[in-house]
């Protein structure tokens, strides 16, 4: 079952691996970045424990995919992919023209997901990450 992330969920959300927000935020600036921006939407996979989740920006023509993750145990069994669907449909009854997203150039498995799913490259933004790597810039239309 996909929902709506509620004020319940942020603690869980800090304990995960996704590296959306590091050691140091507090649940106060969690629930600000995630609850009170009425630009955001974040939905989780949750059945009984959470499977992901996925966070968006939205800002009308257009939305960005600002974090999208699944717990290790759980990848390659079609949780992030229900997630962006889901998203997207989301997106489409809002009116919401396309989709934006930045993804490591070596997480190829993404990549191959995003692509399979009708994103296409739009191009790249030198050492995005903390790590120095590079981000492929993706896009979908959704009209």
């Amino acid at each position: 079952m996909i929902r709506k992330v509620t004020e319940h969920d942020l603690f869980m959300i800090h304990q995960t691996e996704g590296q959306l927000f590091g050691p140091h935020d507090s649940m106060e600036a969690i629930k600000s970045a995630i609850i009170d921006r009425k630009d955001s939407l974040y939905f989780m996979d949750i059945d009984g424990k959470m499977r992901g989740y996925i966070g968006l920006h939205v800002n009308a023509p257009s939305a960005d995919i600002a974090t999208l993750f699944t717990v290790p145990a759980y990848r390659r069994k079609g949780v992030a992919t229900a997630l962006l669907t889901h998203a997207m449909n989301t997106l489409k009854s809002m009116n919401i023209e396309q989709v934006i997203l930045e993804v490591s150039t070596t997480n190829h498995a993404a990549i191959h997901m995003y692509q399979k799913l009708g994103f296409t490259p739009m191009g790249t933004r030198k050492n995005y990450y903390p790590d120095g790597s590079d981000a492929r810039v993706l896009m979908k239309e959704l009209t």
